[in-house]
C-alpha cells in the first residue's frame, strides 16, 4: 500500500487508495466533512476528518464576503472524478487478468493430472481419487496458510471495531498460484512414481516383440538404465533358476535303480528286496522335497525384494509386483505341493505291492500276458488292492502335470499382458 494512501468510509464500506488532494476534494462536497471517516497506513484506527489537521485544515473555509456565500469550486471535484474513473478502469482489468490467470491455471492443472493419471495409474478409479484427494488436500491447507497471512494487513472496518475481520475472498491472481503451487507439491511427491510409470512405459514399448529370455537380456543391453527392464530381466532370471532348482529336487527324489524294468518272471528275491527298499526311499524323499520346495519359493520371492530395494523403486510398485509374485507362488505351490504327494501315494502303492511279492516269492507264478497268479485267493485280493491303489495315484498324478501344464500356458499368457500392458 503506498505511504500517500488515504481511505473513507461510505457506511460500513471503506474505500480507496486515493490521493490526499481527491480526499479533500471528495469531502468538500459532503454535507458534514467532519464527520466522515478517514484512515491510512499510520492511524491505529479510523478518524473523524476534523481530528485529522492534514485533511480538515484544507476543507476549512474563510467566512463568505459582504454576506455573500463564496460559490463551490468546481475544479476538485473535476479532479476526483478523472481519478475515480482510473481507478475503476484499473480495476476491471485487474479483474479481467485475474480470469484469464486462473483459467490458464485450471487448464494446466487438468493437462499435467491427466498425465500423471495415465503414467502413474494408468487412468484407474484408485490412482485417479489418490491424486485428487492429495490435490485437494495440499490445496485446503495453502488456503489456510494464504488467510492466515492475510490477517495482518487486513484494513479495520469503519465502525471503529479494529480487531473484527471482514470475510476473506481470495483474488484469482491468489487462486490461480495456490493451484499452481498445490500441483508442485503434489508433482513432487509423486515424483519417484512418475519416474517409474515412465520407466514403465519404455520398458513395455521395448518388451513389444520379447517373447524370450534371450530377446528380453538383448532388450535390456540396449536399455541397462531402464528399471523396469531390469525388474523384468530379474524376475524371469530368477523364475528360471527356481524351475531349474525345482527339477533338480524333483530328480533327486526317485533312486535310479527304479527306472529299471523287472522282469517279474526271472527276478530274484534280493532284488524285489532292493526294489521295495528304494521305492520307500522315494516315497520318503517325496515327502521331504514339499518343505524344500516351498523354501525354494520364498527364496525366489526374497531375492526379487531385494533387488527391487536396491533399484530404488517406489514401494507401491514393489508392493504391487512382490503381490503378483506371491499370488503365482500360491497358485504353483498348491500344484506342486500337490505333485509331490501324488508321486509319494504313488512310490507307496508300488511298494504295497512289492511288499506282497517279496513275501509270496515262490507261491506265485507269472503267465504269458506278465499277469501275476498268487495260490492264495485273499492274496490276490491284497495284491489287486495295491495295484488299484496304484492306478488311482497314477492317473492323479497325470491330472496335476495336465494342470501344471495349463498353469505354465497362463504364466505365459500373463506375462505377455505384462509386457504389453494389457
Amino acid at each position: 500500500m503506498a505511504e500517500d494512501g488515504w481511505f473513507y468510509a461510505e457506511g460500513e464500506r471503506p474505500i480507496g487508495p486515493v490521493t490526499c488532494d481527491a480526499l479533500v476534494a471528495l469531502l468538500r462536497n459532503t454535507s458534514d466533512p467532519g464527520k466522515v471517516k478517514v484512515w491510512r497506513t499510520s492511524f491505529p484506527d479510523w478518524q473523524d476528518a476534523k481530528d485529522v489537521p492534514q485533511i480538515f485544515d484544507q476543507i476549512s473555509r474563510p467566512p463568505p464576503l459582504s454576506g455573500k456565500r463564496l460559490e463551490r469550486t468546481p475544479e476538485l471535484v473535476r479532479e476526483a472524478q478523472p481519478t475515480e474513473k482510473k481507478n475503476e478502469t484499473k480495476s476491471a482489468q485487474k479483474t479481467t487478468l485475474g480470469r484469464v490467470v486462473l483459467v490458464i491455471a485450471l487448464a494446466i492443472v487438468l493437462c499435467v493430472g491427466g498425465f500423471f493419471s495415465t503414467v502413474i495409474y494408468n487412468n484407474s478409479a484408485v490412482g485417479i481419487a489418490r491424486l485428487i484427494g492429495e490435490f485437494m488436500g495440499a490445496a485446503l491447507f495453502l488456503l489456510v496458510l494464504a488467510w492466515l497471512t492475510t490477517l495482518a494487513k487486513r484494513v479495520p472496518r469503519a465502525n471503529g471495531e479494529s480487531r473484527r475481520w471482514r470475510r476473506w475472498h481470495p483474488s484469482d491472481h491468489t487462486t490461480a498460484f495456490i493451484l499452481v503451487i498445490t500441483l508442485l507439491v503434489v508433482g513432487l511427491n509423486n515424483r519417484q512414481l512418475l519416474l517409474d510409470g515412465l520407466a514403465a512405459q519404455e520398458g513395455q514399448a521395448t518388451l513389444k516383440d520379447v517373447r524370450t529370455p534371450d530377446q528380453l537380456e538383448k532388450a535390456l543391453a540396449k536399455n541397462p538404465s531402464n528399471s523396469f527392464l531390469q525388474f523384468a530381466a530379474h524376475v524371469l532370471k530368477e523364475a528360471q533358476e527356481t524351475d531349474r532348482l525345482t527339477q533338480k529336487l524333483s530328480d533327486e527324489i526317485e533312486p535310479p535303480s527304479l527306472a529299471k524294468n523287472i522282469d517279474y518272471a526271472k527276478t530274484t528275491r534280493a532284488e524285489l528286496e532292493a526294489y521295495l527298499r528304494d521305492l520307500k526311499t522315494a516315497e520318503a524323499n517325496a515327502t521331504a522335497a514339499i518343505p524344500r520346495y516351498l523354501a525354494l519359493l520364498k527364496d525366489e520371492r526374497r531375492r526379487v525384494e531385494t533387488f527391487m530395494q536396491s533399484l530404488q523403486i517406489d514401494k507401491g510398485a514393489v508392493r504391487d509386483a512382490l503381490s503378483g509374485i506371491d499370488k503365482r507362488h500360491t497358485r504353483t505351490a498348491d500344484l506342486g505341493s500337490k505333485m509331490l504327494t501324488a508321486r509319494a501315494d504313488l512310490y507307496r502303492s508300488l511298494g504295497n505291492q512289492f511288499a506282497i511279492l517279496v513275501e509270496q516269492f515262490g507261491n506265485y507264478k507269472v503267465d504269458a500276458n506278465v499277469r501275476i497268479i498268487f495260490s492264495s485267493q485273499q492274496t490276490a485280493d491284497r495284491y489287486n488292492a495295491a495295484s488299484s491303489e496304484f492306478d488311482t495315484a497314477a492317473k492323479r498324478l497325470s491330472e496335476l502335470q495336465e494342470g501344471l501344464k495349463r498353469f505354465a500356458q497362463f504364466q505365459q499368457e500373463g506375462w505377455e499382458r505384462f509386457i504389453s500392458s494389457k
